[in-house]
């Protein structure tokens, strides 16, 4: 899990002392963005992979075929 920021702790705070936001609607926004932190860590994470292994394959120069 990623830790809480600064940001977050102040939004969640502020979410918590309004009144026309649910209790559970401030845990689900939390929990959202740590989702989508997350999905996007993995998703750098497989580019990046993907990206290595392509530079790494062998490349060759065709041989003349000899008749």
């Amino acid at each position: 899990m990623i830790p809480l920021t600064a940001n977050e702790i102040r939004h969640v705070y502020a979410l918590t002392r309004r009144i026309d936001h649910p209790r559970g609607h401030v845990r689900r926004w939390s929990d959202w963005r740590r989702h989508q932190a997350r999905a996007r860590y993995c998703h750098y994470k497989r580019r990046i992979r993907a990206a290595q292994t392509s530079s790494m394959r062998i490349k060759t120069t065709p041989q003349p075929l000899l008749l």
